[in-house]
């Protein structure tokens, strides 16, 4: 767009703000599949809130979180529908998406390993099928492949030649730390608490499908946060004191958070959920995002002026 119809700051901005609501659209619609109306809208709540960190992942033009987050979770929905409603017609749609996402990002990788072991157990060795899904997949990320014979493989260096590093203790506190960020602005011991009922979270959406109290095509939320931390560990990202590399996290936060409480019944689980997601903003993120409104409102001013 900005090389046929010149660079337009209100198009880049709608186009982002666009593109984060077709990710709340999307989510909306696989959580409701894979749990409840109710359960998808207290976590609907979730994203009301202006939390520091995805506000700026909603308006991120430079690395294009917003579109990653749409693709993500669409990527994640197309899974739900081929693997468990057997609607196979989908497989190249997905397999473009996937390729999309990665020309978007190349953090969209953990995408492709998320949803990885639900392919395997649906596709099985049907060789024909995975041939399908790279097909449509380079189709997808063309550009990008283009790009990569022009310049001599850059990224294929990066992924298959790069240094990850030893994973050691100063990895995994990063990644608790830049977690609890994404909700938290502190205090420690209350940013603590959370990662713990994230836990919690974890544990509840596996056990509720050992139990047949929840669909298993929920399991694509457990399995899509630890492919994401496996792959983050194992990369230079995590060597980084960058948060950005968590926000394709919301994607399953609000989850993860709103999950312990799904035990309750209907009504009182949609309380529950929508209690803490406010009581978390009140107490660990209101005044962060009161300061971040006025460093922007202050910056806009000096731009004007």
């Amino acid at each position: 767009l900005p090389k046929l119809f010149g660079y337009s700051v209100p198009l880049a901005k709608g186009t982002a703000f666009l593109a984060f609501a077709l990710f709340l659209v999307v989510q909306f619609l696989l959580i409701k599949k894979t749990f409840s109306f109710e359960f998808a809208c207290a976590t609907g709540l979730f994203y009301v809130f202006p939390w520091q960190e995805s506000i700026r992942a909603s308006l991120d033009l430079a690395s294009g979180f917003p579109v990653v987050l749409l693709l993500g979770s669409l990527a994640l929905a197309l899974t739900v529908g081929l693997v468990y409603e057997d609607k196979r017609e989908w497989l190249g749609a997905l397999g473009f998406v996937l390729g999309l996402a990665f020309w978007s990002h190349q953090i969209s990788i953990i995408f492709c390993a998320a949803v990885a072991p639900f392919l395997l157990y649906k596709l099985r060795t049907r060789i024909g099928d995975y041939l399908k899904l790279a097909g449509a997949f380079l189709i997808g990320c063309l550009p990008l492949v283009l790009n990569e014979v022009v310049r001599g493989f850059p990224i294929v260096k990066v992924f298959f030649l790069g240094q990850s590093g030893n994973v050691d203790g100063s990895r995994f506190r990063h990644a608790w730390k830049f977690l609890a960020a994404l909700i938290s602005a502190g205090p420690p011991a209350a940013s603590l608490a959370y990662l713990g009922l994230m836990a919690l979270g974890l544990a509840t959406v596996v056990a509720l499908v050992v139990k047949r109290r929840a669909e298993r095509a929920a399991l694509i939320f457990p399995v899509y946060f630890l492919a994401f931390q496996a792959v983050y560990l194992l990369s230079d990202s995590s060597g980084t004191y960058v948060t950005r590399y968590l926000y394709i996290l919301y994607i399953v936060v609000p989850i993860l958070l709103g999950a312990p409480f799904l035990w309750l019944k209907t009504r009182a689980r949609f309380a529950a959920a929508a209690g803490v997601f406010i009581l978390i903003f009140a107490v660990s993120q209101a005044g962060a995002s009161r300061a971040l409104y006025r460093d922007v409102k202050l910056k806009h001013e000096e731009l004007s002026a």
